[in-house]
Formats: structure tokens, sequence, C-alpha cells
């Protein structure tokens, strides 16, 4: 099974805890990679399937693709942040540092418009880290902010050690188009999956269900 970053820090271990207390006597091989490294071992049968970001490869041939709900994106700040302390404006936005999981072409894009700076201007504000880990520890001690989604800190967030901005933000700016994930399930359309692969395959869509409400 293989899983991008963002999945793997949220809706991925409630599945996998439910499935090995289910299914106590089947193994799990689980690799936590960017989807393009995915997708090669996919291709050299290494994987069953895996589930990540679906935006760069509804073009790539042989592949059954099933989306998922969209998961809400936001930018996250750690409390008592400046940005906080009064009216946050474009401007102060473009002043600030980010952090995130390694961003789809897509999703820079639309970062760069919601900024409103060009793509290579983007490249000087933007930390990309496939760790969960890094990136919290980044935003907690720092002023930088997180672009993520919601499902992956919402236990930070109710515990109040992160703030997400957007309820934040002036309408003219929450107005604008939102983040949201395009996650799907990815397969190879000449493969039959085993009943326990249907079954987890079955419980990760329910999450991601639940969680995208």
């Amino acid at each position: 099974i293989g899983a991008g970053t963002t999945i793997a820090a949220s809706i991925l271990p409630g599945v996998t805890t439910r499935f090995h207390r289910a299914h106590p006597q089947v193994g799990l091989e689980i690799e936590v990679s960017h989807w393009s490294l995915l997708l090669d071992d996919l291709l050299n049968e290494k994987l069953d399937f895996f589930i990540a970001d679906i935006s760069e490869l509804t073009e790539v041939p042989g592949l059954a693709i099933q989306r998922l709900d969209a998961q809400r994106g936001s930018f996250y700040c750690r409390a008592g942040h400046p940005l906080l302390g009064a009216t946050i404006t474009r401007e102060r936005l473009v002043a600030c540092e980010y952090v995130a999981p390694q961003l789809p072409r897509k999703l820079r894009r639309r970062l760069a418009e919601f900024l409103g700076v060009e793509g290579g201007a983007l490249d000087a504000l933007i930390i990309e880290c496939n760790s969960m880990d890094v990136l919290r520890a980044l935003v907690r001690d720092t002023d930088v902010l997180l672009l993520n989604l919601a499902v992956a800190v919402d236990s930070e967030v109710s515990a109040g050690t992160l703030v997400d901005l957007w309820p934040h933000m002036p309408r003219a700016l929450r107005q604008s188009p939102g983040f949201a994930s395009e996650w799907g399930i990815v397969r190879l359309a000449s493969r039959t999956q085993s009943p326990a692969a249907e079954t987890f395959i079955s419980s990760l869509i329910e999450s991601a269900q639940s969680d995208g409400q």
C-alpha cells in the first residue's frame, strides 16, 4: 500500500488500526512517499495500490483511478502569531514565509494567484517538506505559515496550538477560490485486487468521505 504525506498524517493511521483489529492475520506493508515515486512502484507491481494527490495522474495510461471526496485546505499559524494582531491583508500574507508538503503544480499556481505573485517569486516564499513532523515543528516554533489540509492538523487546531487563518481573513480574501485536495485511489487497470486490499480500499473511501464532510 502506498500513501502520500498528508494522507499518511491524517486518515491512514485510523484506517490501518481498524483494519488490523478486524484482520490481525493480514500483513501490511505501507510506503509513504511522493506520488511520482509511488507511481513507479505501482507500475513495477511493488504496490497493490496507492492513495495520493491525482491532479497530475489523470492522463497516465493503464491506471484505474477512483476520486475521493475533496478535503478543505487552509493556512495555519501558531497561536500568538503576529498576523493575528491586526487585519490580514494580501500584502501581509506575501511578507510571510510558508511551509507545505510537496505541492502539485496546480496547487502551486493556485497559491501564486491567491498571493498575487509570480511563480518564480513563490519559490522564495515556500519551503516544501515531505515530513509532517518537520512541518508541524516549523509552524509551531517559528512565524512561518503552513498550507495544508484541515484533516492533517485537526488535533493541533482543536488543542489551540495552531490557528486556522481562513476565518480571520477579510471577506474579500475569503470569497476567492479556496484550497482543496484532489485525492484518489490509484491502481493498475489490469490488476485484480485481493479481498483484503478491497476491504482496505473501502475503509479508505469511508474515512475520506466522513472527513471531507
